[in-house]
């Protein structure tokens, strides 16, 4: 009897991806292994250039897939516990009956904790048999301390590229000889305490965090294609309550950053405007949301019910209201919105490695003209960017609403040893500082 490609192999690990939005919750189910096959299963994402000392292809299959609207959750951050709970063992059960499998180790996006990045350099001194990899954890755990020197939680560590004397070398200086080893790192952080209540989460739900992931890589991953991150490209997911912005150059992450509103906040000024509920307001900005004027939309009229809705309204309906009128609420919002976007852009010290391409995400970026509107206030060609569709999987998940859930996927499908894992990140001791003391003659900060 024929095996079913859902059902893991031998040589896969099941594992869970979470995405903990403030709209929704998504799980995947993935198994992942050695791709030892030229053309990957149904389903399945392979990554070919991972670095370091993986030598084979890793392919990533997906089992299952489940979401439910989130509760509990608000810009990324645990509010409540008990709802966020609720929602994340319903979502994961959802996405274990479809897979078959139980799964017990997460890989989870945050988005919380005032994520943001900062790109420096860490040295090692170099003995005369060449640089060994003691030489490179040393310059690895110094660039983590550095990242650590607040007491903010460092979410991830990349590792950009290797330099000897200061000159650039390969991905992998060992065996070179030289004086000092210098490694360019980039490290992601974010306020300890969002993070740790995750970490309460998911304890509850009877799961164990792997890694947590940055949700601006995650979606950055997702939305954008492999040469725009060669070439240099920035991403912004406008989600319902963060909007991030990642910036990729030569392939790697060199910068994160996240702001506290999103598509909520556009939900709840066209409720306030309109006088209606919450739930309308998302249905009407969803059938009816736009930013480019046409000369019918002030013929097109739309009805709703309002808050103080009258007893003699028939069928419920009380307000009504033009596209044009709409529109006029809409637009101010999201030039605001990216205006706020520019401005971070502007201000980020290696805005020039990601070049002028912006790719657009998220389910709020779905508003008809939003392209046109960002590319005129951020002065850079743009694009939207969504999830490559893949075999097996619901259309219905492929678009850039899921754009952080699948982007873990491509993050799984690439990971390299150089990563800092959750182990490490999350060892936040009350000596660091004095470990940093310790490390400081490998380290100096370059921005």
């Amino acid at each position: 009897m024929r095996r079913s490609l859902r059902v893991p192999l031998r040589h896969e690990r099941v594992i869970g991806l979470l995405d903990l939005g403030s709209s929704k919750i998504g799980c995947l189910i993935v198994a992942v292994g050695p791709s030892r096959e030229r053309v990957p299963s149904r389903g399945a994402l392979t990554h070919g250039d991972v670095t370091s000392a993986a030598s084979d292809e890793t392919a990533v299959r997906i089992l299952g897939v489940g979401y439910i609207g989130s509760r509990g959750i608000k810009s990324g951050v645990v509010m409540d516990m008990s709802a966020a709970e609720a929602c994340v063992r319903t979502c994961v059960a959802e996405a274990e009956t479809v897979a078959g499998v139980t799964i017990n180790e997460v890989h989870v996006a945050v988005s919380c904790g005032r994520l943001a990045s900062q790109s420096f350099a860490a040295h090692a001194e170099v003995g005369s048999a060449g640089v060994q990899a003691a030489d490179i954890s040393r310059a690895l755990a110094g660039g983590q301390a550095y990242a650590r020197r607040d007491g903010r939680f460092l979410v991830q560590m990349n590792t950009i590229g290797f330099r000897l004397d200061g000159q650039p070398c390969g991905a992998d200086p060992r065996g070179l000889v030289a004086q000092r080893l210098t490694a360019d790192l980039t490290a992601v952080t974010a306020d300890a305490a969002p993070v740790q209540n995750v970490f309460m989460l998911m304890q509850r739900c009877h799961l164990s965090i792997e890694q947590i992931v940055p949700a601006p890589l995650a979606s950055g991953l997702a939305a954008s294609r492999r040469d725009e991150r060669q070439l240099g490209v920035t991403v912004v997911d406008i989600g319902s309550g963060v909007t991030t912005i990642s910036m990729f150059a030569d392939g790697e992450l060199v910068h994160v950053d996240a702001i506290a509103v999103g598509g909520d906040r556009l939900t709840y000024e066209i409720a306030k405007e309109l006088q209606t509920h919450l739930a309308q307001a998302e249905r009407i900005k969803a059938l009816y949301g736009t930013v480019v004027q046409a000369q019918s939309d002030s013929r097109e009229i739309f009805e709703y019910e309002r808050v103080d809705d009258r007893s003699d309204a028939q069928d419920g309906v009380s307000g009504r209201a033009s596209k044009s009128d709409l529109r006029l609420i809409v637009t101010p919002y999201v030039r605001w919105l990216f205006e706020q976007v520019h401005d971070r852009i502007q201000r980020c010290p290696v805005r020039h490695l990601a070049s002028d391409r912006v790719v657009l995400t998220g389910g709020s970026a779905q508003l008809i003209g939003i392209d046109g509107l960002s590319a005129d206030v951020l002065e850079r060609p743009v694009r939207l960017g969504m999830p490559e569709e893949l075999n097996g999987i619901s259309a219905e998940f492929c678009g850039p609403a899921f754009s952080c859930l699948f982007g873990l996927c491509e993050y799984v499908a690439r990971q390299t040893p150089l990563g800092v894992g959750v182990s490490q990140a999350f060892d936040v001791e009350a000596s660091q500082t004095g470990y940093l003391e310790r490390v400081g003659k490998w380290l100096v900060g370059t921005g």
